[in-house]
């Protein structure tokens, strides 16, 4: 799968995720980015604009990750992002409902967290499992 067609999937989870009517996914993308027509049906496409600025125009537009949006890789926790990813990998949104509360404990600090986080990375828990006993 080519980087361009990774990143339409990306887009199309995001515009998913919101719930866009397919038939208004370019003029949503006019609208909420400030993108032309022609370069709303690139983004479609898995074509962002060169500009940097532009992009991060997009990624704040969207509300996620610039680095899952461009790179495909969560590399810090942002809970949109995250929610969005889950929702591509098919978990059932109750289990997303729980495992973003367990990321966001385990961002506050809560001790609970913390340990089913050590049990996760030992592999004595699934992420799933441990958000399950939060």
């Amino acid at each position: 799968m080519s980087d361009h067609d990774k990143m339409k999937r990306r887009i199309l989870a995001i515009l998913d995720y919101d719930e866009v009517d397919p038939r208004r996914r370019l003029q949503h993308l006019m609208q909420r980015c400030g993108l032309s027509r022609y370069m709303a049906k690139r983004a479609l496409c898995g074509y962002l604009p060169s500009s940097c600025d532009k992009v991060f125009e997009i990624v704040d537009a969207l509300d996620v990750s610039v680095s899952w949006l461009w790179a495909g890789e969560i590399k810090s926790f942002h809970p949109r992002t995250f929610r969005i990813h889950a929702y591509t990998l098919n978990y059932p949104k109750r289990d997303i409902d729980q495992m973003s509360r367990l990321m966001m404990a385990l961002v506050a600090g809560q001790n609970k967290a913390k340990n089913l986080a050590d049990l996760i990375c030992k592999g004595a828990l699934s992420l799933p499992a441990a958000a399950q006993l939060m």
